[in-house]
């Protein structure tokens, strides 16, 4: 039986991509629902401006907790990443790391919700 590589010998660091969704442009484009309208994406993209060093460790911290107990738990969306054997799965972590970069701004900039973005319009792809 082969041992169960540890979480800190993994071939991914979600805390790197954390910091470098964190620092790139927003562009709305983890959303499966469709594109989001220009100001929502304006909105996100203003509060992660405003985002400093430290803010930035911090996002890299909680993502990278977040995915030591995914993969402790064993959870199916990150084995999905970490076994992937294209780039398949660093794709689909830069997908995660984008969404819950919108969730961690809107927390910290002490909003309640992001009311907006739950707005976003649905997928539509008879349209």
């Amino acid at each position: 039986m082969k041992k169960k590589t540890a979480y800190k010998d993994l071939h991914i660091l979600p805390w790197l991509v954390a910091e470098t969704v964190a620092e790139r442009p927003y562009t709305g484009q983890e959303y499966s629902r469709g594109p989001l309208r220009q100001s929502q994406i304006d909105e996100v993209e203003t509060l992660r401006v405003k985002l400093t060093a430290e803010g930035i460790k911090e996002f890299g911290e909680y993502v990278d907790k977040r995915c030591e107990l995914a993969y402790a738990a064993k959870a199916s969306w990150f084995m999905a990443i970490v076994e992937a054997k294209d780039n398949s799965g660093r794709d689909q972590l830069y997908m995660w790391v984008t969404h819950w970069l919108v969730a961690f701004l809107f927390r910290k900039e002490g909003e309640k919700s992001h009311e907006s973005l739950r707005k976003a319009p649905k997928f539509n792809p008879k349209s």
